[in-house]
């Protein structure tokens, strides 16, 4: 399965599709902010690993079981894919083999063994003339598409096993109890060695051999400057230097040393391309595996585009009626196979890579080191001219069957794709933009898959984008609060009409594109978004009378409409954005404190509120008119005035009668006390 070979870090994952878009076979679904891959379609190319630019995407790891073959006791072998001239430039594979050695195995050799073994057998077939169309089985994706995607191009795919398969079956022949561990650039080998099991036992990238090389601190010999290209492989000089270990093509790590053994007796041993027995003496005691002499090498032309065509005798076999083609990258590969399987081509024997460049530009190769050219080179330079002598290899292990798996799509309906397009606002022909920001080349291909459960309708950013705008516009619109918007030059942006009624404009292109001093007074929204303290109050040239501040009922003063200490807020409950925490990947807005101001050039009251975002540039003033609220907090305010006048009226009447009651009282009692007492005297007498 190939969810098993390719991994996905879900948290890593952002919503951008790339991984979508640059998939060949559309293999991947979406769902739940999350990107997955569909294992029945996938074909192991490896590009949504490579493109990916969050590190979403992940190989399986299995240096685990690499390492656990080694501790279990059995011979273990490595078989090394002639692309690792490219993946550790300027390493001899004498050195590699020797640090294989040193990392505990048996011997190492090259795939490009298996590989001309290989290519006999293309020539065999082209010879033959058997099959009107033969098109090359050494890339497990390239096999996997026909498979899968195109099962009419079945019948053309070779009979012939990989170079690694057959390297592995030949290893296993020459030595029965022992282990085969292949190293290669591809992903997709993974899948082919358990789908094909007995040759390989496990499948390590050229980026986990870096790896563990730097884990047990093994140095990689390379050659200097002496270095001499020659036809079977790099000839070092006595001067070659430099030895580091670290990830292929990236120099990390570093550490530099005259290595023992395997630098200056191994450079300087036979360099005639891969294993003889002198050579294996040499790099230390490694023992010969299935190839008694090295010379030649034109098999290590295999990962390069092209490749197995150049190690062919392309003229010796130009009589057999066979044109003879190169194609790479999994989108020529599709175009060729719709070609074959509609019939449209003649005899012909087709070289197909799924990499851009063939496994040179593997997905394992190294994503920060991507040279096609001298990758090329590289690879080509230790090519020789004449063939490996690979007379250990049987039919047997040549022999590979090769069966169509097609993966069982239903294809909607139209009625059910014009539902889906109407849901994204897709009624007519001309709405289908076919922009691919989902990922997907068309809005039907989007549909379908939609349909088919891969995507989801939200993941059309026109769409998004339409509707965000329309929920923002009605928001803007239908809302009662005065809203205008302005950049960073505190040009006007955007205004509602709630905003051009609170301010008296008829049409809003009158003020577009204007600074807001046309207005208002700019000194809040600049100090919103960071302006000088020396700004605050400032007034701008050409700014309205009517922008000044006039003294409010409570008595708090502030000059123009820019927040200051001096003016609280008098709305309760107004929103306070300087203390609301700062979101993820953003600050938080500045300013946002509600004020009530006076707008004399219009004759309004308004709570106003301005709130800015720098990552955007925009400022956004709220304002809300309060005008009728101050004429009935006025007008109930006169009348608890009248009411006080009133009552005290009526107080100092009471007061006067009770004043004067009391005074008449005081008269009366006086006259009653002279009277009884002037009886009083009268009586006595």
């Amino acid at each position: 399965m190939a969810a098993e070979y390719l991994k996905l870090k879900e948290s890593n994952c952002r919503n951008c599709y790339k991984c979508i878009r640059h998939c060949p076979v559309k293999a991947i679904s979406f769902g739940r902010n999350q990107a997955h891959i569909v294992a029945d379609e996938c074909i192991l190319c490896g590009e949504c690993f490579v493109i990916c630019p969050q590190n979403a995407k992940s190989m399986r790891d299995d240096l685990p079981a690499a390492k656990k073959l080694l501790r279990e006791g059995s011979e273990v072998y490595a078989s090394v894919a002639p692309s690792v001239a490219a993946a550790f430039p300027g390493a001899p594979f004498e050195s590699v083999r020797a640090a294989l050695m040193k990392l505990g195995f048996a011997g190492a050799e090259e795939t490009a063994l298996g590989a001309t073994a290989v290519k006999k057998r293309y020539e065999r077939l082209v010879r033959e003339g058997g099959q009107r169309v033969v098109i090359t089985t050494c890339c497990h994706s390239v096999v996997a598409l026909v498979q899968k995607h195109y099962p009419a191009a079945a019948p053309c795919l070779a009979k012939v096993a990989s170079p690694m398969l057959a390297h592995g079956k030949a290893i296993k022949s020459a030595h029965p109890k022992s282990k085969v561990v292949f190293v290669g650039p591809c992903v997709s080998k993974k899948a082919e060695a358990e789908e094909y099991p007995g040759a390989i036992d496990c499948v390590l990238t050229f980026e986990d051999v870096a790896l563990w090389l730097e884990q047990e601190r093994v140095a990689l010999p390379r050659a200097g400057r002496g270095a001499e290209a020659g036809g079977g492989g790099a000839r070092a000089s006595d001067e070659a230097g430099g030895y580091e270990w670290g990830a292929p093509g990236t120099g990390r790590g570093g550490a530099r040393t005259n290595d023992e053994a395997a630098g200056g007796e191994a450079a300087r041993a036979k360099a005639s391309g891969g294993g003889g027995r002198a050579h294996d003496e040499a790099v230390g005691g490694g023992r010969q595996i299935v190839l008694a002499d090295a010379g030649g090498g034109r098999a290590r032309m295999f990962p390069t585009a092209g490749g197995i065509l150049d190690s062919m005798d392309i003229a010796e076999l130009s009589g057999c009626g066979y044109s003879f083609l190169a194609v790479d990258g999994v989108k020529n590969c599709v175009a060729a196979l719709e070609d074959v399987a509609a019939g449209n081509l003649g005899r012909c024997f087709i070289e197909m890579s799924a990499c851009a460049g063939s496994c040179v530009g593997g997905p394992a190769m190294g994503r920060e080191r991507r040279s096609p050219i001298r990758d090329r080179m590289a690879v080509r330079r230790g090519a020789g001219r004449e063939d490996f002598d690979v007379g250990a290899f049987g039919a047997e292990t040549l022999e590979r069957g090769i069966a169509a798996a097609p993966v069982r799509r239903v294809r909607p309906g139209g009625k059910a794709i014009a539902d889906i397009l109407r849901k994204t606002g897709k009624t007519l022909p001309e709405h289908e933009l076919n922009c691919g920001s989902c990922g997907y080349e068309t809005c039907r291909e989007k549909a379908e898959a939609v349909l088919s459960g891969k995507a989801e309708i939200a993941m059309c950013l026109p769409y998004l984008m339409a509707r965000a705008e329309s929920f923002s516009d009605n928001v803007i619109g239908n809302t009662p609060n005065g809203v205008i918007v302005l950049n960073r030059s505190m040009e006007i942006q955007q205004i509602n009409a709630a905003a051009r009624r609170l301010m008296n404009i008829a049409d809003e292109k009158a003020v577009l594109g204007r600074n807001v001093a046309c207005v208002l007074d700019p000194s809040p929204f600049m100090q919103a978004l960071g302006g000088p303290p020396g700004a605050r109050g400032a007034r701008a040239a050409g700014a309205p009378s009517g922008a000044q501040v006039a003294a409010l009922p409570s008595g708090a003063q502030t000059t123009g409409l820019a927040p200051s200490a001096q003016a609280a807020p008098e709305t309760r409950g107004a929103p306070d954005a300087r203390g609301a925490p700062e979101t993820q990947g953003a600050q938080a807005a500045r300013g946002g404190r509600e004020r009530h101001v006076y707008l004399a050039e219009y004759g309004k009251h308004v709570s106003m509120a301005v709130v800015a975002d720098p990552n955007y540039d925009i400022i956004i003033g709220f304002m809300r008119d309060v005008t009728a609220e101050r004429a009935e907090r006025a007008g109930k305010d006169e009348l608890g005035r009248k009411a006080a006048e009133i009552a005290d009226r009526v107080i100092e009447r009471q007061m006067r009668a009770v004043q004067e009651i009391a005074s008449l009282l005081g008269e009366t009692t006086a006259e009653t006390k002279v009277a009884l007492e002037r009886l009083k005297s009268t009586l006595r007498e």
